[in-house]
């Protein structure tokens, strides 16, 4: 893959700039709407729980 060094924004892609295409199936394609960013929730793994007393 080869990425314009304008589209890089403190050593990743900026994705607004890049304003990507993917396609869906058949002819359906789809475009980035909302960008929003999720920071991950720690989650304590379902085995962990299972063997609590």
């Amino acid at each position: 893959m080869h990425i314009a060094d304008a589209l890089y924004q403190d050593g990743r892609i900026d994705t607004r700039a890049l304003q990507p295409v993917c396609r869906i199936a058949g002819a359906n394609y789809a475009t980035l709407g909302e960008i929003r960013e999720l920071r991950p929730v720690a989650q304590t793994p379902k085995t962990v729980v299972e063997r609590r007393p």
